[in-house]
């Protein structure tokens, strides 16, 4: 009876005098519920103290707020079950009843228990300075949780997500663009503070986070005459006095159509313009069907790139080497012509050698092909590239030397 008029008479005396460790109590503590004021805060430490020693009071309350985080079902009579029940009971008086270390072990890990909470996303359990809450609904999670989350909206999808709008607390079927992070509780629509978010976070993924919340505010505002670079992503005014349609971005100085997103093209239809796709497509099968017809020096030190204009088959490099256009292979000095049949007629299938003089523009057309198909194969899942009307109108031989 005296310990319990002890713990009564301190905790008005702390409710009457705040200590400065009081108040270090309090703001840890709306760290993690920032939904509940200082005053209600308060009013459940002195509660606690009114059942438990002052060394318990922390973890009670903490405890208390784990199952209610807006603390609404809390009364003296919670804490009183913890004194009852011995969840929470202070380390002194514990120590007292319980002398020997193993026992005293067992206390002190009871108490670390009583201090964690459930993160519910990965339902583990965290000291509570590891944990943030959201803006409104008081859900808890661990830091990296929330961490994983905000990296994965803004390096992963690119945007915030979509907020459901709601009526009387029902959900209804249209929804707007979030304009910040969301919760990850499945029924809960509400965002994380600035300072949850500084937390968990870091400066680069902060910085990234609030370029896309500034243009999601942007587009949201419905602001006329604005422009979007599909390159950068930066969000601007148009110009009244630049051409119709034209979007010059003033960050990374590229100009593009504000109607298709495309390169700007001034006298071409939208329909008409290849997107990057499309070009990045028709690129990787031109640069197939060039190198299947242009022949390259086989020396390491060389690898110089020519085409037959006339004459036989065995091309000389300006490097030295004699190379075959037919097996494409480097002669050596002491074979020269030998490496070709001298056999008038012969159809090379019985020499196995190399015809030295022969029309190559018909098995360049077949391998030309080939290779046109195989390329159009390796794209053909972001893209679909016409092969044969590519065939009737081949890629020009650049600069390709031309040499007998």
């Amino acid at each position: 009876a005296a310990g319990a008029s002890f713990s009564t008479g301190a905790a008005a005396s702390l409710k009457r005098h705040p200590t400065n460790e009081t108040k270090s109590w309090i703001d840890r503590i709306r760290e993690v519920f920032p939904l509940l004021s200082r005053a209600k805060v308060d009013s459940f430490l002195a509660m606690a103290g009114s059942y438990l020693e002052e060394d318990a009071v922390f973890d009670a309350v903490v405890s208390a707020l784990s199952e209610d985080p807006l603390g609404t079902s809390i009364s003296e009579a919670s804490f009183a079950a913890m004194a009852v029940g011995g969840r929470a009971r202070g380390r002194k008086s514990l120590m007292a009843s319980t002398p020997s270390s193993a026992a005293c072990e067992r206390v002190r890990s009871g108490r670390r228990k009583v201090a964690q909470l459930e993160c519910q996303c990965c339902f583990a359990e965290y000291d509570f300075e590891e944990m943030v809450s959201c803006h409104t609904g008081g859900h808890l999670f661990c830091k990296v949780c929330l961490q994983k989350h905000t990296e994965q909206r803004v390096f992963g999808v690119g945007n915030l997500g979509v907020k459901p709008n709601s009526i009387n607390g029902t959900n209804t079927k249209h929804a707007s663009k979030a304009l910040e992070i969301l919760c990850m509780a499945s029924d809960c629509s509400s965002g994380f503070r600035e300072e949850q978010l500084r937390k968990a976070c870091s400066e680069k993924v902060l910085a990234k986070y609030n370029e896309l919340q500034y243009a999601a505010v942007i587009e949201s505002a419905n602001v006329e005459g604005l422009g979007k670079c599909p390159k950068c992503n930066f969000i601007a005014i148009v110009d009244d006095r630049m051409p119709p349609l034209l979007f010059h971005c003033p960050q990374c100085k590229f100009k593009s159509c504000r109607d298709c997103g495309e390169e700007y093209h001034p006298g071409i239809r939208c329909d008409q313009v290849e997107t990057k796709n499309e070009m990045d497509g028709r690129r990787v099968v031109e640069e197939a069907m060039t190198s299947a017809m242009v022949r390259t020096c086989p020396r390491p030190m060389c690898r110089k790139k020519f085409l037959k204009s006339d004459g036989c088959n065995k091309m000389t490099c300006s490097c030295g080497c004699y190379v075959c256009y037919v097996c494409r292979k480097e002669i050596p000095k002491n074979v020269a012509y030998q490496h070709f049949c001298q056999v008038p007629h012969c159809n090379h299938k019985s020499c196995n050698k190399c015809p030295l003089y022969a029309d190559m523009n018909a098995a360049d057309k077949v391998r030309v092909r080939k290779a046109a198909k195989k390329a159009a194969r390796s794209v053909k899942e972001k893209v679909h590239v016409d092969v044969d009307a590519m065939l009737k109108d081949p890629p020009a031989a650049k600069s390709y030397s031309r040499r007998r």
